[in-house]
Formats: structure tokens, C-alpha cells, sequence
């Protein structure tokens, strides 16, 4: 469990910016220097990653990105797909906090006692098919040149999703959100000290829910 805490954890500190936007805005500008390190790290994660067939995109509803955060004292759980979840028992345990973010393709039905029912947000690439989850918020992370095919279009047509305010409530549901670009320069900049590629969707999972949340809990 990790505590966004300021003052608690000087490497932390040194780290973490509060005012960085994990979302994609339709109203803030993409910079150059953003773009040049996404295309960069972009061919080499496609060049090393395999392509599976790339899915239909998902349908989507017309609406301008809020960038808002999350309001204040909310627990996130994020939910993995390490085979050590299995016979765990974390289910309930996963279920009792305020948001539940499963990356890619992680399955719940049928491993319930083991990784609970719920789902607020299914962190996942545009190019890969994912569980349906009903009610829950789809947060995409393009990482290769398709990925960056399928955002353009979708802020060409004026359709960015806003995420809801409050995840865990019932409204505003079934959107669809993006990782913004200038996020991931940040994350790889900032904690990855600029080496190597972009960094993992699991990575990406942390540091979003340490954007938006007041105490986050990993699980596989």
C-alpha cells in the first residue's frame, strides 16, 4: 500500500508532481518534443512487441476531456494478471476499496475469491481486445503507431471521453479516457530517469492511480 503523502518519503518527493495531468485534454496542445520521444520509444516498443489483430475501436460517445482528479480520501486497488493471485483470497479485500483497476485482459468471472467482482477502470492498449466490463470506465495507453492512429482520429472527431469525477460513484459511465502523451514523458523522464522504452501498462497503472488516488494497493 502506498500513500500519496507529501513529506512522507523524500525519494517520493523528488519524483512525484502533483499538477501533472495523467489524461488526455483536448484544450491543452500536444508539444513537439512530446511527440518526437512518443514516435521514438513508439517504433522501438512496436519493433520488439508482437501485433496481434488489431480489434474494432471501441465505440465512444461525443464529449470534451475534464482532466479532473479524483476527489479527496479514495482507495485504489490495482489488479494484475500474476498467477500468484490465484488461490489468494484477495477478492473481498480487492472489493472494499473505492476503485478497482484491472489492466488488460484480466479476467473476473470465475476468479472472483481471488481478484473480486468489481471494476471502475480497465487499463488496457487500444489495439487489444479486453473483458467486457458493464458500467465500468475504459482508460487506453497507445504505445505503438496504431495506438497514435486511433487517438488522432479520435481528437480529429472532437470525441476525447471525459473520465467521471468520482470513479467510484454511478455516473458517467462507460466512458472512455486516454493516457495523455505528456504523462507518459513524464513518467519516463521523471521515474524512469529517461532510459530505456516507454515504460509498462502495469507501471503506467501505478503511477495513474497515484494521480488520482489517496492510497494505493497493488495486487499481482
Amino acid at each position: 500500500t502506498c500513500l500519496g503523502i507529501p513529506g512522507e518519503s523524500v525519494w517520493l518527493d523528488e519524483h512525484f508532481e502533483m499538477d501533472v495531468e495523467p489524461l488526455m485534454r483536448s484544450e491543452v496542445p500536444m508539444s513537439s518534443d512530446v511527440l518526437l520521444l512518443w514516435l521514438v520509444n513508439a517504433h522501438s516498443w512496436s519493433l520488439s512487441s508482437p501485433h496481434p489483430q488489431q480489434p474494432q475501436a471501441p465505440a465512444i460517445s461525443p464529449s470534451m476531456a475534464s482532466g479532473s482528479n479524483l476527489l479527496s480520501v479514495w482507495t485504489c486497488a490495482g489488479v494484475g494478471n500474476s498467477k500468484f493471485l490465484r488461490g489468494s483470497g484477495f477478492g473481498l479485500k480487492i472489493d472494499q476499496h473505492d476503485v478497482v483497476l484491472r489492466m488488460n485482459q484480466v479476467p473476473v468471472q470465475g476468479f472472483e475469491a481471488d481478484v473480486g467482482k468489481r471494476t471502475t477502470v480497465r487499463i488496457t492498449y487500444p489495439t487489444i481486445d479486453s473483458p467486457q466490463d458493464p458500467g465500468a470506465q475504459l482508460l487506453l495507453l497507445p504505445l505503438n503507431s496504431s495506438g497514435l492512429k486511433w487517438v488522432m482520429d479520435i481528437v480529429q472527431k472532437d470525441s476525447i471521453i471525459q473520465k467521471a469525477e468520482n470513479p467510484g460513484s454511478n455516473e458517467k459511465k462507460d466512458k472512455v479516457s486516454v493516457i495523455s502523451l505528456s504523462f507518459l514523458q513524464y513518467v519516463q523522464q521523471r521515474w524512469l530517469g529517461k532510459h530505456g522504452h516507454f515504460p509498462s501498462l502495469g507501471f503506467i497503472t501505478l503511477l495513474y492511480a497515484l494521480h488520482t488516488c489517496d492510497q494505493v494497493s497493488l495486487f499481482g
